[in-house]
Parts: structure tokens; C-alpha cells; sequence
């Protein structure tokens, strides 16, 4: 008689075998599908959101008009990415107008994406549907079904199992890192070019085994098609250097004679890419590797295991930009431990499985490039590839291991360990994909409210100046919202600060003011007093708006001297103090009107209410806090 076999983990076991039949069925990619129709259908309805509201505006001749915008400087419809090249040849006159750029702006910034493919197909969507969304949002969705479909042949042709295969797809789409690329519409390109990366690698390694050149040559060309919808195809490099360290058994010398071609076609596409002047310079939230070497590495430290443990347990990416720096490597070492601790559960699978050690040097090969982006999940989608081609060999080995195949040390953490990874992709994942709309309509309806000036017909041919915006770069949203309602436009509008801070004020003389914002202008993120509790916190919503400000508006390297001006319509600056890191502390504003003529607004942004209230400069000779 047979001796019965005795599992490692026997819920596991079974709860395997139970799902084993439904996951082998022909209908089971069917049912993901599905699953992740059901999933997606509240994105379907999310609307406009972020960089949506300005490609919108820009295809809207009225809307445009309304901010004075011309033929002239409507983006083509290949660059609708190329955001501060087209830009940069009106900033006098955007800087002067007051709602895309503060008068603290520098022009050195440039922070441009060469997307013509996804721009192009962007750029037919608001040409068809201009008003309405729905559709839009359907496209999107239909670029994530089929990376499903290309997703869940990689996985059967590299040799995973079925069962693998059909569980690492469901992971895939419950994975919360996809939510922003089908959900909001400009961040579409990141699918389209994950897409051609999975094609490419798919069609490389059939070349690679099938020994079939023109397999091999086909996936050259869905590199370069992969750049040419977005930066992020670049990624598709880590995998295809993983495969060829573990999967490919050739000699060396061919194997890199085989790869080389695709480091030619980055190469070319980089030389192009900065010749037509795209790229990021002077950014600290964007960092080139190529032109910022060393800031890119430094930000590594960071950005490399949060955005590592994001991927892994949870989404927190993004309080890298909340966080004082002091804070943020606290966080890094924390992830850091954590992410070791999982290389050591996920140990037993390495050692069985080849494909295994590929998906993890192609995941952590494809965290280096993401790191010089804005840190946050929507840029991890590639990194998911691997993660969940990983995960689901763990959690299938798990349910199959006998008792004598493991120690008991590792027992017990996986023990502890899987069971987290099931809720937190399970449960964890798909509530966060389902609750983004509605927190995404809180961020377009704070963009809103920073627009929202009153319904008085005379703000078209009136000043606004507010004294403590909450950030600059949320007007730009809210601006453009506005452009399509009824609401009334100022003429033109700007700010005596940079960000939600007390502001000094000193009245020279019936036009003249002085201005000494609490922290200067542009201020780097750190410690904020909480204002619920009066306390000093490491973390807060002010040092994003910190973050977004200094890497679009303020360029570190810029050199500004006591005694530059900024000259505009309504009022001229005069730079009269410097803080020690070579930002503007104090500034003077000599406007072209008296202070208390009805053609300036004077505003104070309330914390509390996230309203604005009209306020008065001070009489002349004296000074006053705001708010």
C-alpha cells in the first residue's frame, strides 16, 4: 500500500486543488477577462483626470480661445507629450498671463516625452470624442485586455506551467500598478508600450529556442516600435537581459552577438530623443540617468527599494515626495529589510526553478530605469510582469510541497508570509483599484476649488494675486476646467509665495509691497506643522506640493542674483534677499496701479476651508502677517 503523501502545508493543498481544475480549463483566460472587465468598468467612468485635462483643452478651439491660446500654439499631434518644448516658446507670454507658470519660474526647465505613437492615437481620441470620455476609456481598456492575452502567452511559452501561467495572470490583473494606465487616460502609454515589450520578449525567445532569425529580427523592431510609443520600452531591456544570463544556453559570444542590436536601437533612440531636444533637465521629481548621473544615483538610494516594496506589499511609492528626505531613507531602510526578508521566503523556488531566477533579475533590473521617474505604482507595471510570474510559482510550489522538501524555519515564514501575499493581492489590490475613481474626483475636485475665484463678471478684466497658494502647479488643472464652463476668467493672475506659508508683508508706498514668504520661494520638502494638531510632521500633503512646484517651476541650478527683476504687465519684481541655498527669500513688487484700485483681487487661501478670502494690503509704512 502507497504511503499517503504528507503536504508541507496542507490548507494550501487543498485550497489548489479545489481552483486546479477551473485554472486549467480551456475558458480560463475567458474568465480572467472577465474578471477584469468587472474590475476596471467604475475607471470606465472616471472622466478627464490630470494631463486629460489639458490634451482636452488643447483639441477645443473655444475653450483655448478663452485663455487666449492660438492656432500657433496648439501642440501637433504627435507631441501631445512634449509638454515644456512646446511650452518653452511662449513662457514670457504664459509667465506673464499667470496660469501655467508663477513669475518665480525659470525657463531652463524641460521636462518633454517623445510618445509619437501614443500620442497620435491620444490625439484621434479627443478628435473623435472631444466631450466624452466613455469611449476613450474604452480604448484604454481594450490595449489591457489584449496585454492579458500577450501576458498569458509569455508565461506558457517561457515553460510555465498552466497552472502557473493561469495564476499569474489573474494576479496581473488584480494588480493595483495597472489601475492609472487603464483608468486614467493619458497615462494609456505605459500599456501600449508594454504591449510591444511583452511581444518583443515573446518573439525574441521563440527566435532564441525555434533558432529562427527572422523571429529574432521581428523582435528588434518591436523594440523600436515599443520606444516610439513611450521611454517605459525601454524596460523591456531588463527581461530580455535576464533571458539571455537564464534562459538562453548558447555560448556567450552568441548570446550577446544576438542581443546587441537591441542596445544599437536604444542607443539611436537616445541620440534622436535628445537631439530633438526631448528629455527631462533641471527637474528634481523627473531625473534623467543620462544628463543628472549623479542625482539619479543618489535618488536610488530612496526611490530603488520603496518603489521595490510597492511593487511587492504595498502602495506607498508616492510618500516618497511627502516625506522630508530625513524621512524618506528611514522608509527606504525599512523596505529594505522587508524586500530581503522576501528574497529569503521566495529562496526555495529559485532554487527550483531556472525561470524563476529569470523573473527576479528581469523585475530588479526593471526597478533601475523606473527610479528616475515620479515615484509612484503607475510606473511598476513592468515590474509586475516578473513579480507575479514569481509569485505565482511560489504560491503553486507551496501548495505541492511535502513535508521533507523543507526546513522548518522556512516553513514558518512562509507560513506567516503567503498568506499576506494573498490578501494583499487578493483583497488589498483589487479594493485600491476599485475606490481610484472616487480618489481621483477628491485631486480634480481640489484642482477646482484652486481655480475658483467667485462668479463676479469683473474678475475677466481684473488682477487676481493670491498671497499663499496651496500649489502652484494645481492651478494649471483647475485653469484649465474652468476653460469649459461658464465660470469667469481673470485677465491675469499670480502669486506673492510659493505654497501654503505665512507671508510677511511690508507696504512701501501706494504701489510697492515687500514680500518675505516664511520659507523663501520654492522651498525643499520638510518638517510642516501639522495644522490639526500644532505638531511638527515628517510627512505631509505641503511637501508634495513642494515637490511638484520645485521640479516644474524651480531649477536648482539656476543662478538668481540680489537685484534681478522680473518685468510683466501688471507688476515688476525686484529680487531683494536670498536664502543660503541660493533661493529667493524676500522679493519687491512694484505694480502698475495702486494698491487698492478695483482692478487688483487680493487673496488668502483658508487651510481649513480650502476657500479663498479677500483680504487688503496693509496701509503704507506698515507690515502684516498673511494669513
Amino acid at each position: 500500500m502507497a504511503e499517503k503523501t504528507e503536504y508541507a502545508f496542507p490548507l494550501f493543498h487543498r485550497i489548489g486543488e479545489a481552483i486546479r481544475p477551473a485554472i486549467k480549463s480551456k475558458y480560463w483566460l475567458w474568465i480572467v477577462i472577465a474578471v477584469a472587465i468587472l474590475m476596471y468598468i467604475p475607471l470606465l467612468f472616471s472622466g478627464f483626470y490630470g494631463d486629460d485635462l489639458g490634451h482636452r483643452f488643447s483639441s477645443n478651439p473655444t475653450a483655448a480661445a478663452r485663455l487666449g491660446y492660438t492656432l500657433e500654439m496648439k501642440p501637433q499631434w504627435w507631441n501631445l507629450y512634449g509638454f515644456s518644448t512646446h511650452a518653452a516658446g511662449y513662457f514670457d507670454m504664459l509667465r506673464d498671463q499667470g496660469f501655467f507658470y508663477p513669475w518665480w519660474a525659470t525657463d531652463t526647465i524641460r521636462v518633454s516625452f517623445l510618445r509619437p505613437l501614443s500620442s497620435a492615437l491620444l490625439a484621434l481620441d479627443f478628435r473623435l470624442w472631444p466631450n466624452n470620455p466613455l469611449p476613450i476609456h474604452i480604448h484604454s481598456l481594450l490595449w489591457f485586455l489584449l496585454l492579458i492575452v500577450v501576458i498569458f502567452r509569455l508565461y506558457k511559452d517561457l515553460g510555465q506551467s498552466i497552472t502557473v501561467a493561469g495564476l499569474g495572470i489573474l494576479l496581473i490583473v488584480l494588480d493595483d500598478v495597472f489601475t492609472s494606465p487603464v483608468g486614467w487616460i493619458s497615462n494609456r502609454h505605459s500599456l501600449i508600450a508594454m504591449v510591444f515589450g511583452v511581444l518583443c520578449i515573446l518573439l525574441y525567445d521563440r527566435g532564441v529556442r525555434q533558432k529562427q532569425w527572422g523571429l529574432i529580427v521581428g523582435s528588434y523592431g518591436l523594440m523600436a516600435v515599443a520606444l516610439l510609443t513611450s521611454e517605459m520600452g525601454l524596460v523591456t531591456f531588463a527581461y530580455l537581459f535576464a533571458h539571455m544570463v537564464v534562459l538562453d544556453q548558447d555560448k556567450f559570444i552568441n548570446r550577446v552577438l544576438r542581443i546587441a542590436p537591441f542596445l544599437v536601437i536604444i542607443v539611436v533612440w537616445r541620440v534622436v530623443y535628445s537631439a530633438l531636444g526631448y528629455g527631462v533637465f533641471g527637474s528634481t521629481l523627473y531625473i534623467d540617468p543620462i544628463s543628472s548621473p549623479g542625482l539619479f544615483v543618489s535618488s536610488m538610494i530612496t526611490r530603488y527599494p520603496i518603489n521595490l516594496f510597492t511593487a511587492v506589499g504595498l502602495p506607498i511609492a508616492g510618500v516618497i515626495i511627502a516625506a522630508t528626505p530625513q524621512a524618506a531613507l528611514v522608509i527606504a531602510a525599512v523596505c529594505t529589510v522587508a524586500v530581503v526578508l522576501y528574497v529569503g521566503i521566495v529562496f526555495p523556488v529559485l532554487k527550483r526553478h531556472r525561470l524563476a531566477a529569470f523573473w527576479l533579475i528581469g523585475m530588479l533590473c526593471a526597478l533601475v530605469p523606473m527610479s528616475s521617474g515620479i515615484p509612484a505604482s503607475r510606473n511598476l507595471v513592468f515590474v509586475s510582469l516578473g513579480l507575479m510570474g514569481l509569485v505565482s510559482q511560489l504560491f503553486v510550489d507551496v501548495a505541492s510541497m511535502e513535508t521533507g522538501e523543507i526546513s522548518g524555519f522556512a516553513r514558518v515564514l512562509l507560513k506567516i508570509h503567503v498568506p499576506v501575499l494573498i490578501i494583499l493581492y487578493m483583497v488589498v489590490s483589487p479594493i485600491l483599484i476599485l475606490i481610484q475613481p472616487n480618489m481621483w474626483q477628491v485631486s480634480t475636485d481640489e484642482a477646482k476649488r484652486s481655480f475658483d475665484f467667485g462668479d463676479d463678471p469683473a474678475l475677466t478684466d481684473q488682477h487676481v494675486t493670491i498671497v499663499n497658494p496651496p500649489a502652484t502647479a494645481l492651478y494649471i488643472l483647475g485653469v484649465f476646467w474652468t476653460a469649459f464652463t461658464d465660470e469667469p476668467i481673470p485677465k491675469s493672475m499670480n502669486y506673492l509665495s510659493s505654497g501654503i506659508t505665512p507671508v510677511e508683508i511690508q507696504r512701501v508706498d501706494d504701489r510697492t509691497i515687500r514680500v518675505r514668504p516664511e520659507s523663501g520661494y520654492a522651498p525643499a520638502p520638510g518638517m510642516v506643522v501639522d495644522p490639526a494638531s500644532g505638531t511638527l510632521t515628517s510627512i505631509s500633503v505641503v511637501n508634495v506640493y513642494r515637490t511638484i512646484d520645485r521640479s516644474f517651476f524651480y531649477d536648482p541650478n539656476y543662478l538668481t542674483e540680489v537685484g534681478q527683476t522680473v518685468t510683466l504687465s501688471e507688476f515688476t519684481v525686484e529680487v531683494a534677499a536670498l536664502t543660503d541655498d541660493g533661493r529667493v527669500a524676500e522679493a519687491i513688487f512694484t505694480f502698475a496701479l495702486p494698491l487698492e484700485s478695483e482692478h487688483y483681487v487680493w487673496l488668502v487661501y483658508d487651510v481649513a476651508s480650502q476657500l479663498y478670502q479677500r483680504v487688503a494690503m496693509p496701509p503704507v509704512e506698515q507690515t502684516r502677517m498673511y494669513p
